[in-house]
């Protein structure tokens, strides 16, 4: 059905070639791309047929999103997927590579494509340009660079948490001042 839809905003650049949903739009729909629960703070996602459709059809970026859902074979999962979607960000469920691009669908709908992680990892992971890494280490090599940035991610907050320690002793302290010197 999402490549049968005549999406108003995506009739030029689906017969422009070089564009994504040119690159897109002769490959065979692979699966049906599902639709995230969501958030507490975010319930004002369409989850009705025709409120998907209207989403969809306001944006280009919509569009191409979908049809890299539909058409993509690399869903990614667990720590080879995007930080994004490990975190419950993105309109679908699954974390989709963007055919011949270095990003997922998930982020090109919320047009974060320059904050997906999926491309720093290629650029960091690419081999030399004569040098031939087999796939299993560059699979490792992503993956310890997501560790590295959970273990950042995790110091930054522990310093913030000590910090916030810090003020409440000492505005304890204070208190404990203060009530002592009204005796």
């Amino acid at each position: 059905m999402a490549k049968e839809c005549d999406f108003a905003y995506g009739r030029r650049p689906i017969c422009k070639p070089g564009t994504l949903l040119y690159s897109t739009k002769d490959l065979p729909a692979r699966r049906e791309p599902t639709l995230r629960l969501p958030r507490r703070e975010k319930r004002s996602w369409p989850w009705s047929g025709n409120n998907f459709l209207q989403l969809i059809n306001q944006k280009v970026v919509n569009i191409k999103a979908l049809y890299a859902q539909t058409v993509s074979d690399q869903i990614l999962e667990g720590q080879a997927a995007c930080t994004n979607c490990v975190v419950g960000d993105g309109i679908y469920t699954s974390c989709v590579m963007v055919p011949g691009r270095n990003f997922c669908a998930n982020c090109v709908h919320g047009r974060r494509t320059n904050k997906c992680s999926l491309g720093a990892q290629v650029q960091h992971s690419l081999p030399a340009p004569h040098a031939t890494e087999p796939p299993i280490q560059a699979k490792a090599d992503r993956t310890i660079e997501k560790i590295a940035k959970l273990i950042e991610l995790e110091r930054i907050e522990v310093e913030q948490m000590q910090e916030l320690i810090v003020k409440k002793l000492e505005l304890i302290q204070e208190l404990e001042d203060s009530t002592q010197g009204s005796d």
